[in-house]
């Protein structure tokens, strides 16, 4: 019984790396409703083996399980990497997002500086406020 767990267990590690590789952010709305909705998914599956950890009172022995363990760090390894990557990709559209803003925050300081101009035969003469 303990070992159909940790096969079970496997599977669901299995579907989260498939999860993770396919959590891709490019910054678009769309993007970030599917983002939303893969850690959704994500999450519920951790959650899943947590309460599967809670039911297998040890660890089982033999070649299966040695093989299923190996299997389940591997693929663990292979989501940490991707996490690794998605985080990296995450935070650079963040950060070029918040410099976007703020340079649209800068020119429009700068725009309402200069808030009327005066005309006088193609000469401009700005009052500044």
């Amino acid at each position: 019984m303990a070992i159909e767990h940790l096969l079970k267990k496997k599977s669901l590690f299995i579907q989260i790396y498939d999860i993770t590789k396919a959590t891709v952010f490019t910054g678009g709305e769309e993007d970030a409703l599917t983002y939303a909705a893969l850690i959704e998914n994500r999450e519920r599956l951790f959650n899943e083996i947590k309460s599967l950890d809670k039911k297998i009172p040890e660890t089982p022995r033999g070649t299966d399980a040695e093989r299923a363990l190996s299997d389940i760090r591997n693929t663990v390894r292979g989501i940490v990497e991707l996490d690794k990557k998605n985080e990296a990709d995450v935070t650079r559209i963040l950060n070029s997002l918040k410099k976007s803003l703020r340079e649209i925050k800068e020119g429009k300081n700068a725009s309402n500086k200069y808030s009327e101009y005066l005309t006088n035969d193609g000469v401009y003469f700005d009052k500044k406020n």
